[in-house]
């Protein structure tokens, strides 16, 4: 007796991941059936199931039908001081030692001695960020508080809420810009950081220095394998007009940057 074979199982197109809505398609390119998970998703699939890990933090799993078989809270973990021993401890490596890469950071924790430009008459400070869809390039932070003085009174973070999301995705960077009332030789740039908000420090930065002639701003040094509170950039720049500060890496993390020294 002849058998009707089993239709294809439906597959979920990665493209709808960009949408918030799972596709599920049959043999013939026909939808089958679709799911709305509300967030941006990055898939994978196996054996009857297609796992939606979406930018929530929370990893989704359907089965053919589109039916959510679970869903997995990942931001917990993410709250953690620190994940990775949370990690190694449960791993429950019997008789193993393990290894871990540390790196110190291109920065110093040194500060130079010597006059700081930003507490005379001879350089201002504005900050700012880069505006674009969904974003003002606005920071909350005020100049007035990074040049005070203290190392540890900024306790608003320098991005408003409604900008995090976008700033971190697209890249668009937040700066502090040092502007000189004449051409000026710079040794240095100190960056603190407000040490009550440790999980807050930027892992990397970079210092930017004007070019007048070909009107772009160019790299003067690099912050990376960045850890503590105070990092001090040894420049050794003549005739500078402008400098700018820009923290890089996961903006997730917000920032509360409290003080920058020029000298």
């Amino acid at each position: 007796m002849a058998t009707t074979p089993a239709p294809a199982a439906p597959t979920t197109a990665a493209p709808a991941a960009k949408t918030g809505r799972l596709t599920a398609f049959d043999a013939e390119g026909t939808e089958a059936t679709h799911v709305e998970t509300g967030v941006v998703n990055s898939l994978a699939a196996g054996p009857g199931r297609v796992y939606a890990a979406g930018w929530d933090g929370r990893l989704r799993a359907y089965d053919s039908t589109g039916k959510a078989r679970w869903k997995l809270d990942l931001t917990r973990a993410l709250h953690d001081k620190n994940p990775m021993q949370v990690s190694l401890a449960a791993a429950k490596f019997d008789n193993a030692t393990v290894y871990s890469a540390a790196r110190p950071a291109t920065t110093s924790s040194q500060v130079p001695a010597g006059e700081n430009l930003l507490r005379t008459d001879k350089a201002t400070l504005k900050v700012g960020g880069t505006g674009g869809w969904m974003s003002a390039g606005s920071v909350d932070v005020k100049a007035e508080d990074l040049i005070n003085g203290k190392i540890d009174d900024v306790a608003t973070p320098w991005l408003n809420l409604r900008e995090i999301f976008w700033d971190s995705q697209t890249g668009r960077q937040v700066w502090a810009e040092v502007s000189f009332k004449s051409a000026t030789d710079v040794q240095s740039l100190t960056v603190y950081e407000n040490p009550k908000y440790a999980a807050s420090f930027p892992t990397e930065a970079v210092v930017q220095v004007w070019d007048e002639p070909q009107k772009a701003w160019k790299t003067a040094a690099v912050g990376t394998f960045l850890s503590g509170a105070i990092n001090t950039y040894n420049l050794n720049l003549k005739a500078v007009t402008k400098l700018r500060y820009v923290p890089m890496g996961d903006y997730y993390r917000n920032f509360y940057t409290s003080e920058l020294e020029v000298r």
